[in-house]
């Protein structure tokens, strides 16, 4: 199977929705968070979904690369597997103070 290439900007146009590339569903939305002392414009992932039998891929990582290349924040809100908040945080994303305890939030400036 081969990783998607999916290319978000031109339908971003819309505020949030979910987007499906292959075995992956993300759910994105543009809005804007308090960060750094600072109301900033952001790219939130709220939910991503990868076929149990692709997870490991790749595939996340992919996406990933092509969102954080845009001018927005990328924030990716509660968090709840610790090895995507690893790989966050080895990605350079700086942990939201006072985020959902065992479920934080993650952001990273572009």
């Amino acid at each position: 199977m081969s990783t998607p290439t999916p290319d978000p900007w031109p339908t971003l146009a819309r505020a949030r929705g979910w987007f499906e590339g292959g075995p992956m569903r993300i759910y994105l939305r543009k809005t804007q968070h308090y960060l750094g002392g600072a109301v900033v414009p952001t790219l939130d992932v709220g939910s991503v979904e990868v076929e149990e039998s692709c997870r490991g891929q790749g595939i996340f990582t992919t996406y990933l690369e092509l969102i954080e290349a845009g001018e927005r924040t990328v924030f990716v809100e509660s968090v709840l597997n610790a090895r995507l908040q690893e790989f966050l945080r080895k990605r350079g994303y700086t942990e939201v103070p006072n985020s959902s305890g065992s479920c934080p939030s993650f952001y990273l400036t572009p």
